[in-house]
């Protein structure tokens, strides 16, 4: 510790000069509302198809397809002024044909996927996730996020295979 309160003043401004100051860079930088621009800019980087829908009641929406060629959607909540503070992402997978226990699906994903809610409607089996932009996500997060979405939902192509 020192004991000269000048020097200790000294460093105490030199350290916030050189850790405090610095900007933050495109990547670190807080994304704190789901924004079609950013979304569909993030899926541009990734070669992804987006499409921003017209909104329905107010609702901004997004339309996703990644590698795995299943579309899902984003679709704001908790929205004013063209941003929200939340976003819901919804897969439909429509199968072939009912399975035997429709059930145990939805049941092992909501057990073991992550922050992903699963249900069978009685025609087709539907992923929910919900992002909370509030505090803010990194841009990296909200892309690795979207690529866990877009595997988790390919994982399920066996439902609907031809």
């Amino acid at each position: 510790m020192l004991n000269n309160p000048g020097l200790s003043g000294l460093l105490a401004a030199a350290l916030l000069l050189v850790c405090g100051t610095a900007p933050a860079s495109a990547e670190t930088a807080l994304i704190d509302r789901f924004d079609p621009a950013i979304v569909t800019a993030i899926a541009a980087e990734k070669g992804w198809a987006a499409e921003t829908l017209p909104a329905v009641s107010g609702t901004i929406r997004v339309r996703l397809t990644g590698p795995s060629g299943i579309s899902f959607m984003m679709q704001g909540h908790d929205c004013e002024t063209g941003t929200c503070r939340q976003a819901l992402v919804r897969a439909r997978l429509t199968p072939k044909t009912v399975p035997d226990a429709p059930n145990e699906m939805p049941d092992y994903w909501s057990s073991n996927s992550g922050p992903v809610s699963a249900a069978w409607t009685g025609e087709n089996y539907t992923l929910h996730y919900q992002i909370i932009f509030t505090g803010g996500v990194t841009r990296a997060n909200l892309s690795a996020l979207l690529d866990r979405i877009d595997s988790n939902t390919d994982s399920l192509r066996w439902l609907v295979a031809p």
